[in-house]
């Protein structure tokens, strides 16, 4: 009786952690193209491993993270907010204080290749990626390698696509 007293406790224990850990569809996005994430610590690339920054997540919806110490890598800021249905206006400040924004269409996303840690995230159809400038794209670099292993980048594509953007079977 006591055993499945306990299992029941861990099961509940479980299942309440992995709710409240779920991320939203802004903080996915938020990830997959720059692997900022409440907390975590950027490090940087190269034989000479160090913690530069650390990511501060200011708000969950829009989702919106800063880097601090600002000047450390080129991002000091993203905000990211879900439109109609896969669609996201992403809104970055660099350290110069120049803003660029984007609408991503992740319905469109088809996969990410990495190259010498570098991340290469492809989209199908014309257009999936508009700039303010008025610019039209299918691919996107992500963030250089800052210390997220690619294996994390696809887990977050797959869970977007799977729990917020199921997007086109082709």
């Amino acid at each position: 009786m006591r055993i499945r007293y306990l299992f029941a406790i861990e099961l509940m224990v479980l299942l309440s952690s992995s709710s409240a850990f779920a991320q939203s569809a802004e903080e996915t996005v938020a990830f997959i193209l720059n692997g900022v994430e409440d907390g975590r610590k950027l490090v940087s690339r190269g034989a000479d491993i160090s913690v530069i920054a650390t990511v501060k997540q200011n708000a969950s919806s829009p989702a919106f993270f800063t880097v601090s110490p600002p000047g450390k890598i080129d991002l000091v800021s993203i905000k990211v907010t879900q439109g109609s249905a896969c669609k996201f206006l992403v809104e970055r400040e660099n350290k110069d204080g120049k803003r660029r924004s984007d609408v991503y269409d992740f319905g469109k996303v088809v996969d990410v290749k990495y190259t010498a840690g570098i991340g290469l995230l492809n989209f199908a159809d014309s257009c999936p990626i508009k700039g303010s400038d008025g610019s039209c794209n299918t691919t996107t670099l992500i963030a250089p390698d800052m210390g997220t292993p690619p294996q994390r980048v696809r887990n977050a594509i797959t869970y977007l696509k799977a729990n917020y953007c199921a997007g086109s079977g082709f």
